[in-house]
Parts: C-alpha cells; structure tokens; sequence
C-alpha cells in the first residue's frame, strides 16, 4: 500500500514536470478567465444545462487555480535545484514527452533523448558523451524524487 502511495506521487510528480510549459500557459489562461466566471445573465428563463450556483462554481475554480500555482511554483523550484546539464535533460525529456513513440522495448523517451543529448553536449563541451540507459534512468528518477519532496513540502501532494 505504501509503495503504491509513492508511485502515484512519483506519476503525478513526473506528469507536472512533463508537461510544465503547457500547464503554465494553462494557469495564466485559466487566471485571466477568473473573473468571467459567475457572470451569469439572467433573463428569467430556466436553462437545464447551467449550473445553478455560480459562487461554488468560481469557488472550485480559484481552488484549481491555486493548487496548480503551487505545483508550477514547485517545479520552479525544482528546475532552481538541478545544474546546466540535468536542465538540458529536463528540457529534451520534456521535447521526447512530445514525440510519443510506442515501439517495443525501452521506452521510447529513452532513444530520442540519448541522441539529443549527445548532440547537445557535444555542441556545448565538444567531444564525444552518450549517456547510457541506466545514466538516463537514473536522472529522470532523481529530478522526480527532489519535485516530489518539494510538492510534498508546498502542499501539492
């Protein structure tokens, strides 16, 4: 039981650092959109489909709005806590996250992110570095552990 809490936070922890950039653009959109929430007009006609109680509906709504304000501000402070290079694995794991290739065996971020990488490195230090499977893996699980101990302290999980 306690290992599965875990690896809901680990999922739920690796899910915000994925897809940041969009849930951020996300919040700011959602923010904006606060203050239209509520406003209904009544004209004296019953309408089925509305929701009938527009304070809880923008209630539940702020609610949304200020736990994903804290699971953008914990991975903020996340992303603070790695060096140049993770911050390079972060941003092509995030670009790989994109690519969505189901191919049989390892997992298909693995391929996509080795070869950027090593490109990425060989750009910024010159010579030759491919970080193995293992190198990666470890990484990934590294960046998620110090997001989730961060959530954990913010609130978010």
């Amino acid at each position: 039981m306690v290992g599965t809490i875990y690896q809901l936070e680990n999922k739920k922890a690796a899910r915000w650092l994925l897809a940041y950039p969009e849930r951020k653009q996300a919040y700011f959109e959602m923010l904006n959109n606060v203050q239209f929430i509520g406003a209904a007009v009544n004209d004296g006609m019953p309408r089925s489909t509305e929701i009938g109680r527009p304070a809880e509906k923008k209630g539940i709504r702020l609610a949304d709005i200020d736990k994903a304000r804290l699971w953008l501000m914990a991975i903020e402070d996340a992303e603070k806590t790695l060096g140049e290079k993770k911050l390079a694995f972060l941003d092509i794991r995030r670009q790989a996250e994109k690519q969505k290739s189901n191919s049989p065996g390892r997992p298909g971020w693995i391929d996509y992110t080795m070869s950027r990488y090593a490109d990425w490195h060989s750009r910024r230090y010159g010579g030759d570095y491919v970080p193995s499977y293992n190198t990666l893996r470890t990484w990934w699980q590294e960046i998620i552990d110090v997001t989730v101990r961060i959530a954990i302290r913010r609130g978010c999980l």
